[in-house]
Protein backbone atom coordinates (compact mmCIF):
# COMPACT_ATOMS: atom_id res chain seq x y z
CA UNK A 1 0.00 0.00 0.00
CA UNK A 2 1.38 3.38 -0.96
CA UNK A 3 -0.02 6.55 0.62
CA UNK A 4 1.29 10.25 1.32
CA UNK A 5 2.45 11.55 4.71
CA UNK A 6 -0.37 13.18 6.27
CA UNK A 7 -3.19 11.15 4.52
CA UNK A 8 -4.94 8.11 5.47
CA UNK A 9 -6.15 5.22 3.84
CA UNK A 10 -8.30 2.25 4.87
CA UNK A 11 -7.76 -1.89 4.35
CA UNK A 12 -10.07 -4.78 5.40
CA UNK A 13 -8.81 -7.79 7.12
CA UNK A 14 -10.75 -10.95 6.69
CA UNK A 15 -11.49 -13.62 8.49
CA UNK A 16 -12.64 -17.48 6.95
CA UNK A 17 -12.90 -20.89 8.80
CA UNK A 18 -11.83 -23.78 6.55
CA UNK A 19 -14.99 -23.99 4.71
CA UNK A 20 -14.54 -20.33 3.63
CA UNK A 21 -17.65 -19.51 6.04
CA UNK A 22 -16.85 -16.01 7.60
CA UNK A 23 -15.76 -15.55 11.29
CA UNK A 24 -17.83 -13.40 13.05
CA UNK A 25 -17.32 -11.08 16.40
CA UNK A 26 -13.43 -11.48 16.47
CA UNK A 27 -10.70 -9.37 17.54
CA UNK A 28 -7.95 -8.54 14.91
CA UNK A 29 -5.23 -6.79 16.58
CA UNK A 30 -3.06 -4.44 14.71
CA UNK A 31 0.35 -2.78 15.09
CA UNK A 32 3.04 -0.69 13.05
CA UNK A 33 6.75 -2.01 13.30
CA UNK A 34 7.70 1.84 12.43
CA UNK A 35 5.02 4.11 13.84
CA UNK A 36 6.83 7.45 13.11
CA UNK A 37 6.30 6.71 9.72
CA UNK A 38 2.61 5.17 9.35
CA UNK A 39 0.15 4.57 12.35
CA UNK A 40 -3.08 1.92 12.17
CA UNK A 41 -6.09 1.44 13.92
CA UNK A 42 -4.74 -0.63 16.60
CA UNK A 43 -8.12 -3.78 17.02
CA UNK A 44 -10.97 -3.97 15.03
CA UNK A 45 -13.80 -7.02 15.60
CA UNK A 46 -15.10 -9.24 12.81
CA UNK A 47 -18.45 -8.11 11.24
CA UNK A 48 -21.05 -10.92 9.90
CA UNK A 49 -19.09 -11.05 6.42
CA UNK A 50 -15.71 -11.82 8.57
CA UNK A 51 -14.42 -8.01 7.67
CA UNK A 52 -12.35 -6.03 9.89
CA UNK A 53 -11.63 -2.63 8.80
CA UNK A 54 -8.30 -0.55 9.83
CA UNK A 55 -7.18 2.81 9.17
CA UNK A 56 -3.63 3.35 8.26
CA UNK A 57 -1.97 6.90 8.61
CA UNK A 58 0.80 8.35 6.55
CA UNK A 59 3.17 9.85 9.13
CA UNK A 60 6.43 10.92 7.68
CA UNK A 61 7.95 9.21 4.33
CA UNK A 62 9.21 5.65 4.64
CA UNK A 63 8.09 2.25 4.54
CA UNK A 64 6.56 0.62 7.59
CA UNK A 65 4.98 -2.89 8.24
CA UNK A 66 1.31 -3.50 9.57
CA UNK A 67 1.26 -6.49 11.10
CA UNK A 68 -2.26 -8.04 11.58
CA UNK A 69 -2.58 -10.91 14.10
CA UNK A 70 -5.55 -13.17 15.99
CA UNK A 71 -4.80 -16.00 18.38
CA UNK A 72 -1.28 -16.77 17.04
CA UNK A 73 -1.70 -15.88 13.66
CA UNK A 74 0.19 -13.34 11.88
CA UNK A 75 -0.39 -11.29 8.61
CA UNK A 76 1.63 -8.55 7.42
CA UNK A 77 0.79 -5.77 4.83
CA UNK A 78 3.87 -3.15 3.54
CA UNK A 79 3.26 0.66 3.49
CA UNK A 80 5.12 3.10 2.27
CA UNK A 81 4.49 6.73 2.97
CA UNK A 82 5.54 9.52 0.49
CA UNK A 83 5.77 12.79 0.90
CA UNK A 84 2.99 14.75 0.24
Amino acid sequence: MTLHSGSENNTCVTLLDNNRSPLFGLKIKALSTSPDIATVTPEAITDATGKAFFTIHGIAPGTANIIFSIAGQKAKLRVISIES
